[in-house]
């Protein structure tokens, strides 16, 4: 099964994304109708992995400034920021819910844990409250109905694209690579989800892009080459992602691919919702 393609040249309205060396990077926001480009956090610490609260006002990204990496929500539009988390582990790659009143997040109480599962925590932003969902894995991804979480998890000894269903508390195992499958983004309706590929079974370089159905099937290929990875699917039907081009999009059909800002230290963007 394909999505259909959606017939629209315009881009989504914003695009936040990560500049800058792994683990000493920065957030910027991009404004593809205006070609402006602005600083979101850019302090001397690693701030990254942006993603937009459905307000579109803020965004949750994690850093290290504190010392150990927390969860931050910056304002947009003002650049005030302040923290959510502040635990002696680390949290990383934060995902709002749909309804932003949850926030899910990677959690590490080794040191010096990056490219390795971690235990999914969410965040009542209400409350305050932290609850663990007795699941590992890396990169959770929240569908845009709300029932269920795509990551990516190494638990078998190579990483894969999982898929967790909140009503039952279930995970399924989504793709079978015979590369590395990672970093998850859904579709806009839920029902498809986009990943990437690496160069091969013992490296995390990324390669190419693929569409898998959200139940399952076999997967086809979206685009390759370039170093293609990191994908995000907006509302208008364009999937932008990571390159050593700099940031690119191509549309669903992978008909007509564009670059949208030309340097290689831009990385992990994300589309407004």
């Amino acid at each position: 099964m394909r999505p259909t393609a959606t017939p629209i040249p315009a881009s989504a309205p914003l695009l936040a994304y990560v500049y800058g060396n792994v683990r000493n990077a920065d957030i910027r926001v991009f404004d593809p109708a205006s070609s402006t480009d602005r600083s979101i956090a850019d302090q001397n610490c690693d701030e990254a992995e942006p993603g937009w609260a459905p307000d579109n006002k803020r965004i949750f990204y994690h850093s290290d400034c504190a010392g150990n990496y927390d969860l931050y929500v910056v304002d947009v539009g003002s650049g005030a920021s302040q923290p959510i988390t502040a635990s002696t582990c680390d949290e990383r790659e934060p995902e709002s819910a749909p309804d932003g009143r949850q926030l899910v997040y990677r959690r590490n109480c080794a040191p010096n844990a990056f490219n390795v599962d971690g235990e999914l925590w969410v965040v009542d932003l209400i409350g305050g409250s932290e609850t663990p969902l007795g699941i590992s894995g890396r990169t959770p991804a929240w569908s845009p109905d709300g029932t269920r979480l795509a990551f990516m998890s190494d638990r078998n000894n190579g990483w894969e694209i999982y898929v967790y269903d909140f009503a039952s508390r279930t995970t399924r195992q989504l793709t079978d690579c015979a590369a590395n499958c990672r970093f998850p983004a859904w579709s806009p309706d839920s029902r498809f989800i986009v990943y990437h590929a690496t160069t091969g079974p013992t490296t995390a370089e990324a390669e190419s892009l693929w569409i898998v159905s959200a139940q399952g099937g076999v997967p086809h290929l979206l685009v390759t080459g370039d170093g293609a990875g990191r994908a995000t699917w907006s509302a208008s039907g364009w999937i932008a992602f990571n390159s050593q081009n700099g940031i690119e999009e191509v549309d669903e059909s992978g008909g007509q691919r564009r670059v949208l800002l030309r340097d290689d230290s831009h990385w992990a963007p994300v589309w407004s919702r």
